[in-house]
């Protein structure tokens, strides 16, 4: 790898998942333990059979019939998310009508994906429509394709269903934790600053990391750090704290490289906080509980993320940002950030 390459194979994001949904909903876990997700109230699951590459749901009471299916393909040799997607549209573009309206990089959790949304012909005939949106990501070796449809005309009639389906997805299949030895390497997990010009370097809990526009998987071994970006590069570096700044070192690095952990809030985070646009408060206490909603459980603090974990078991992590009595949340089942207000 080349030298200016390391240094930007280093920066940021860490876990992010879900707080509690807004609709009326119940955990699925895919029976082969592929995924989870929450099904939204009118949802069931209708499995399709000799489908053996994922899971149907329908509902059927909205005035339309809207299907919502999960795929899970293991990828072969050094398939990337794009070529993820692209070999799927391949596959649609011989559908009688297919006309594509969107393609564009998004983000699903911590997972950066490719959102697509097309119409194509229903079958025997020209004259009425189906509407699809599609997002596609990659945890591991496996590629996950989420795909809805109904007809063009109730299209807008299951996008806040869809929404939650999307935030409330968390891939099992190829996940893993970081593998990491000693307690030396349990203090670079978290999300770090680049010294010189703030690039972020993010470590996360799963074993993957973020630095600039660059993703990939890591593994720690007491004081050595090896990443791995999928299908370009495998490189081991030497990391060490020094003077609370973690400095990484390797034989393509002209020197050493510093980083700052990213500072966590000013002020106490537990009080009662009331989102701008939706419904239901959400109470921190002192003593790291959690209420929102019927959901409950308890919460900590690292740096810049909040990780909740709800009596059910789920953890789920976001990047927060408070200003007094403003208190900001990101990622994880949050398509948009959202702002809260400190109840007094």
């Amino acid at each position: 790898m080349r030298k200016a390459k390391s240094a930007a194979i280093l920066a940021p994001m860490l876990a992010l998942l879900l707080i509690a949904p807004l609709l009326v909903s119940a955990p699925y876990e895919d029976l082969k333990r592929r995924f989870r997700l929450d099904l939204p109230d009118g949802w069931r699951w209708t499995p399709q059979p000799g489908d053996t590459l994922g899971e149907w749901f329908r509902k059927e009471d909205t005035g339309a019939i809207g299907n919502f299916g999960v795929r899970v393909v293991k990828l072969t040799g050094t398939m990337t998310l794009q070529d993820f997607a692209a070999q799927t549209e391949n596959a649609m573009k011989s559908e009688p009508g297919y006309r594509k309206l969107l393609e564009q990089a998004s983000m699903l959790g911590t997972h950066p994906t490719i959102k697509r949304e097309y119409v194509m012909d229903v079958s025997g005939s020209d004259a009425v429509q189906r509407r699809a949106q599609e997002q596609f990501l990659v945890n591991g070796e496996y590629g996950f394709w989420l795909h809805f449809e109904t007809l063009a005309e109730g299209f807008d009639l299951f996008q806040r269903d869809v929404d939650h389906l999307l935030a409330g997805f968390v891939p099992i299949s190829g996940g893993q934790r970081a593998k990491v030895a000693g307690k030396k390497a349990e203090k670079i997990i978290g999300r770090w600053n680049k010294v010189e010009d703030n690039l972020r370097f993010d470590l996360r809990l799963d074993g993957t990391f973020t630095l600039g526009d660059q993703t990939g998987t890591y593994v720690i071994d007491e004081d050595e750090l090896t990443i791995t970006i999928p299908g370009k590069v495998v490189e081991k570096f030497h990391y060490a704290f020094l003077n609370n700044e973690l400095v990484i070192a390797g034989p393509h690095l002209d020197e050493p490289i510093h980083y700052r952990r990213v500072a966590g809030p000013a002020a106490p985070l537990f009080g009662t906080w009331r989102p701008r646009g939706r419904k239901g408060d959400l109470r921190l206490t002192s003593g790291g509980a959690f209420i929102y909603g019927t959901t409950s459980g308890n919460y900590h603090l690292n740096a810049d993320l909040l990780t909740m974990k709800r009596k059910d078991g789920v953890e789920l992590t976001y990047v927060f940002l408070l200003d007094g009595d403003l208190f900001k949340l990101s990622g994880g089942d949050l398509s948009d950030e959202v702002v809260f207000d400190r109840v007094k």
